[in-house]
């Protein structure tokens, strides 16, 4: 293990899939769902928005079980911490918009960690 806790022989990955268009303004509605295609751990998040508007917040589930949220607003620095999430193949993960401001489109997360 290195000093950050990760074994010394992962090796980096991350995951990215995007959320939304990028012309029409985000709702509040179940967004995307889908299959993890590997098992890997997950140490930090990090979204990006075509366009921000007004703040917006983000539920991330794995399984059902929402595990992180995001409180997107003008000012964030688009990167989050996330405490060693792992995810097997196969688990769903989903994420649902709770409350959208007007205009943001475009979101893309990135879960990033390593295999």
């Amino acid at each position: 293990m290195n000093t950050q806790g990760v074994p010394d022989n992962a090796r980096p990955y991350t995951f990215s899939f995007a959320c939304s268009d990028e012309t029409n303004d985000i709702v509040p509605s179940d967004m995307i769902g889908i299959d993890i295609p590997i098992t890997f751990r997950a140490t930090q998040i990090r979204w990006g928005l075509r366009a921000r508007g007004q703040s917006s917040q983000f539920v991330l589930s794995k399984n059902n079980v929402p595990f992180q949220t995001l409180n997107i607003s003008n000012l964030d620095d688009n990167k989050g911490i996330l405490p060693g999430t792992g995810f097997a193949q196969g688990d769903k993960l989903s994420v649902s918009c709770i409350s959208a401001g007007t205009g943001n489109r475009g979101l893309k997360i990135y879960l990033v960690g390593y295999v």
